[in-house]
């Protein structure tokens, strides 16, 4: 007798894509206010069965914290009586809400692959480096319309934060800080504004309706929303990659998609983190999207005075895109039923081009 062989579940919280888990969680009903809201999930890489189990019960309790901070603040802003909790998020709407709770999720994520163990949940809501995340990313998430202090300096801010999180060792020695040399401040414009200068001098010489306008600006935007916006000389190589490592979960045609209405990049990513939408081929990524980028970096080099940035970069694609269907060419054969008859082989004149005269 046959017996079938049974998959077993990848576990609570956690979906399978090949090799890699992704950590899930639905948003709560009363919390997504009869709105179809897609479930939360993060990334965790290519790790063992039981260390995702153990990274997504973790994450699934700082999960249900952000949960009930989000709900207070809903309340609060209905003007109801909040129950003894403060809120941690200050958004004014449920998407604002949103967009906190996902930034707060994700910095607690980053303390998983730290030594140091993740903090109980009731010491997190009170660490200041959760709430500077959450702030920096909703600042971020107004694109042009950020706070410049805060977008200009949004990798140091980071970093800052990161640090706080994974905690630093309180045996180290107090020795006085070291003097680093000051980074030289850049002058040359922020991507964004190269990026429109490109965009730009393309409607002038082929106008607004040419269908590569739309494109350009499409791909300008998920570049920075993915990378960020900075001056154009501080890019490096890890940017152009970061860029391609994320892109590999962009969705084919995501223009004419009304399934994702209003989504962010952001939010389109993380939905398509199982790629359940087709990814784009890795040749339009790299002859499209990169190619794109790559040109509108180059166009400001004159202008501006900068070096390009990404010159000699080679660049690793992940195996995530879908493979480029190759076009093969028509057979003699094909082209004979399709044009008639073959010419005579010691003939030089085209059938087309023959005379009528007999």
């Amino acid at each position: 007798m046959l017996v079938q062989s049974k998959v077993s579940s990848p576990g609570r919280y956690l979906i399978r894509s090949g090799t890699a888990y992704l950590f899930q969680i639905r948003i709560p009903t009363a919390l997504a206010q009869n709105r179809r809201i897609p479930p939360f999930r993060i990334g965790l890489g290519p790790i063992s069965k039981r260390a995702a189990q153990q990274r997504a019960d973790q994450l699934a309790v700082l999960a249900r914290q952000a949960f009930a901070h989000a709900q207070a603040r809903m309340m609060q802003i209905d003007g109801q009586m909040l129950g003894g909790i403060t809120p941690l998020f200050q958004g004014d709407s449920l998407d604002e809400v949103l967009a906190e709770m996902r930034g707060f999720i994700r910095a607690a994520a980053l303390l998983l692959d730290e030594p140091e163990p993740l903090p109980g949940p009731r010491r997190v809501a009170d660490l200041a480096a959760l709430k500077g995340v959450v702030t920096l990313e909703r600042e971020l998430r107004k694109d042009s319309a950020a706070a410049p202090l805060i977008a200009d300096n949004a990798d140091m801010l980071r970093a800052r934060y990161h640090h706080d999180l994974g905690g630093v060792p309180a045996s180290l020695p107090r020795s006085a800080p070291l003097a680093v040399p000051a980074q030289p401040v850049s002058t040359k414009p922020l991507f964004s504004q190269v990026a429109d200068e490109y965009i730009a001098m393309r409607i002038g010489s082929d106008g607004a309706d040419h269908k590569d306008i739309k494109y350009l600006g499409l791909r300008k935007r998920v570049f920075l929303e993915i990378v960020g916006d900075k001056p154009v000389d501080t890019y490096k190589q890890s940017d152009l990659q970061k860029f391609v490592n994320e892109l590999q979960f962009w969705p084919a045609n995501v223009t004419k998609r009304t399934d994702l209405g209003e989504m962010s990049v952001q939010e389109i990513l993380e939905k398509n983190q199982d790629r359940h939408l087709q990814p784009l081929s890795r040749k339009t990524a790299e002859d499209g999207y990169v190619q794109n980028i790559r040109t509108m970096f180059r166009h400001g080099c004159t202008e501006h005075d900068y070096r390009y940035p990404f010159s000699d970069v080679k660049i690793r694609w992940p195996l995530g895109y879908r493979p480029s269907i190759p076009r093969e060419g028509l057979s003699d054969q094909i082209k004979g039923e399709a044009f008639g008859s073959a010419l005579p082989p010691d003939s030089s004149t085209r059938p087309c081009c023959r005379s009528s005269a007999t």
